[in-house]
């Protein structure tokens, strides 16, 4: 009989950035074994692909919205139990509490939750001629 072997994910700076994509724009079904990502930026969802190492496939996401939005949609209970331990939970916009991932690739985390659900805006403020301010968010 023939084992095989399942895969163990250990934190990197790709691993970061894609759970900091899902920690914004993903969702971890309550079957213990689906994940998926959505985005209105396909470009976003093949960076996603390289970060996982896959070529999962994109798709079109059927939805009221007039604004085209993509996915990839896929099981792998490895990454599903990663995803777990870190901190992402099923239902993670009413649960989730905090991500648990090394200092050493807590940019790289940032970095996915800003092109997930983050912006900047900037603008002359009013109060004082010559200053710009910059305002950076993340919801």
């Amino acid at each position: 009989m023939r084992y095989i072997k399942k895969k163990v994910y250990v934190w990197s700076v790709d691993l970061a950035y894609a759970v900091g994509l899902l920690a914004s724009d993903g969702c971890l079904s309550s079957d213990g074994r689906h994940i998926d990502l959505t985005s209105t930026d396909y470009e976003q969802l093949t960076n996603f692909n390289k970060a996982i190492s896959k070529d999962l496939r994109i798709t079109e996401k059927k939805n009221q919205s007039p604004t085209k939005a993509y996915r990839v949609q896929f099981s792998d209970v490895a990454l599903y139990d990663f995803l777990i331990q870190a901190g992402l939970t099923p239902r993670k916009s009413k649960t989730i509490k905090k991500v648990i991932l090394p200092d050493r690739v807590y940019g790289d985390f940032l970095r996915g939750l800003f092109d997930g659900d983050g912006s900047t805006y900037s603008y002359y403020d009013p109060r004082w001629s010559n200053s710009y301010v910059f305002y950076t968010s993340i919801t």
